[in-house]
C-alpha cells in the first residue's frame, strides 16, 4: 500500500534509521523500565533512610527519596507509587498536622488501595494493625526495628496482598 501511495506522489516514506553507531559499537540503553514498582521514601534520619531504601531495593522496588513535604505532594501528582514509607516526624510537624499524611489519609480509595503506606516512628508498635488502621496506614513500624525493615516488608506486603488482592482484582474485572 505504501508503494502505491508513494507512486502517486502524495506521500513519501520516512528515511531508514541511522545505523552509523553500529561501527563504533556504542549503544546507550534506555534507563527507564516501566515494570519496576516505584516507592517513595519520606525519611529525614539518614541512617533510617538508608535502611529503608536498602530494604525496598532488595525487594525489587525503585526507591526514591524526597527532601520535603511539598516535593512529595508534587511527585504524587505525576507518579503512581506502589509503596510509600514515611517517618512520622518528616517535615518537622506532628503526624496529625503533616500535609502529606493528610493527603494519604483523605485520598480517593480508587487510588489509595493500590499504595502500600508504611509509617515509621518511635511511638509505633511494629505490626500493630489497629494502630496502623487508626493512622490510615497499612503498616506501622517502630524506628528501633528499621534494621529489620526488609524482613518486616517481606511479611507485611504478602499479607496486604492476600487481604486486598482479591478485592482489587474484582474491581478491575467490573
Amino acid at each position: 500500500i505504501l508503494s502505491r501511495v508513494s507512486e502517486a506522489g502524495s506521500v513519501k516514506p520516512p528515511e531508514p534509521p541511522d545505523t552509523s553507531w553500529l561501527a563504533d559499537g556504542d549503544f546507550e540503553e534506555e534507563a527507564v523500565v516501566s515494570d519496576i514498582p516505584q516507592a517513595m521514601v519520606l525519611v529525614e534520619d539518614e541512617k533510617i533512610e538508608e535502611q529503608v531504601v536498602s530494604a525496598l531495593t532488595g525487594l525489587g522496588y525503585r526507591a526514591e527519596t524526597v527532601d520535603d513535604v511539598s516535593e512529595a505532594i508534587d511527585k504524587m501528582q505525576f507518579f503512581n507509587y506502589s509503596s510509600i514509607v514515611m517517618q512520622a516526624s518528616f517535615g518537622d510537624t506532628s503526624l496529625e498536622e503533616n500535609r502529606f499524611h493528610e493527603l494519604m489519609s483523605s485520598m480517593n480509595m480508587g487510588r489509595r488501595r493500590y499504595i502500600f503506606y508504611a509509617l515509621l516512628g518511635p511511638d509505633f508498635n511494629t505490626f500493630f494493625n489497629l494502630q496502623a488502621l487508626a493512622y490510615s496506614a497499612n503498616l506501622v513500624v517502630n524506628e528501633k526495628d528499621t534494621p529489620h525493615f526488609g524482613v518486616i516488608l517481606r511479611k507485611s506486603i504478602p499479607e496486604y496482598e492476600e487481604l486486598f488482592g482479591p478485592f482489587m482484582e474484582e474491581l478491575k474485572v467490573q
